[in-house]
């Protein structure tokens, strides 16, 4: 491995030149770090799951601001492969709905977004067997009858939010542009509470209220683009009964995972619980590194390990 100075930043996207000055001041750092760098807050997801792999070198994660500077500094990295070693970074951007695809030294997700890693059934039967002690002997079958219900919570999610899920897929990658530019709808600042509030009511059984109707979508998303039904509805044939965990918004799918999350600490605790067979401790605790402690029942997908092995051999 040699060492080498990179090369100076040339025209860029103007939110660009802060990542690459950042990613050049780490990459000078004379312990040689390792550098990932993630479109957002996504470390606690990848932290644990490089860490082993880069034979002891420190790893410096850049928080680059979103996924346009992620794909842009991959093209800037490659375009000046001359100045950087290419051991010595690595960039992870989601899926989302573009069709972008894992690249030497970048990882896209195979599911919609990182947060959907960790609300798939298997990483909530982790979750839940370690930290509501159903990984006791004897506890089997209320794991799986706690699983089976996470199942059929999500599936009535998933069909009663089919239709803004079409429509977002469309607003996202067909719709015409809105005084010459892509439909603008402010994802970033969204909540799922504002188009779909869950609840639970005392015997655990779900509802949602449906805030978004898309026949008023323009109250919620003032400058998305004038609605196509025909073909927002061919959309919604097209993923009905694809997995939801693939192409649900990831920031959203999270929403509602620590909505079931919190109903199932509530059930745990009375007298007479509606799905576990008892009164129960949890561990599960609600704080500012609530991701951090989920990360670990994550799920970490086949592609994802061999991106990993192959970038740090």
């Amino acid at each position: 491995m040699r060492s080498r100075s990179p090369l100076k930043t040339g025209k860029l996207r103007k939110d660009l030149p802060h990542v690459i000055l950042d990613f050049n001041k780490k990459y000078g750092n004379p312990m040689r770090p390792v550098l990932a760098v993630v479109e957002g807050k996504d470390e606690d997801y990848y932290r644990p799951r490089l860490s082993g792999l880069t034979r002891g070198c420190e790893i410096n994660f850049i928080d680059a601001n979103g996924k346009d500077n992620v794909i842009d500094l991959h093209e800037h990295l490659k375009i000046s492969c001359d100045a950087y070693d290419v051991d010595r970074y690595v960039l992870f951007a989601d899926r989302d709905y573009d069709a972008i695809r894992t690249d030497a030294r970048l990882y896209v997700t195979n599911r919609h977004s990182v947060e959907n890693f960790y609300t798939c059934p298997e990483s909530f039967k982790n979750l839940i067997a370690n930290k509501f002690n159903l990984n006791l002997e004897g506890r089997e079958d209320e794991l799986r009858i706690v699983v089976d219900r996470y199942i059929s919570w999500v599936s009535y999610v998933s069909k009663e939010t089919l239709q803004f899920s079409a429509w977002l897929f469309w607003q996202l990658t067909e719709a015409p542009k809105v005084d010459g530019k892509p439909p603008r709808l402010n994802l970033n600042g969204l909540n799922l509470s504002t188009l779909f509030e869950i609840k639970f009511d005392d015997k655990s059984e779900i509802s949602i209220v449906k805030k978004f109707d898309i026949n008023k979508s323009k109250d919620i998303f003032p400058y998305s683009a004038e609605n196509n039904f025909q073909r927002i509805f061919e959309i919604m044939s097209e993923i009905d009964g694809q997995d939801f965990f693939f192409y649900f918004r990831g920031k959203f799918i999270l929403e509602m995972y620590m909505v079931i999350l919190e109903n199932l600490k509530i059930d745990s605790r009375r007298e007479k619980p509606n799905i576990f067979r008892g009164k129960c401790k949890t561990s599960l605790t609600w704080s500012s590194q609530i991701l951090a402690e989920l990360s670990s029942f994550a799920e970490t997908p086949i592609c994802l390990s061999n991106f990993l092995r192959k970038s740090f051999p």
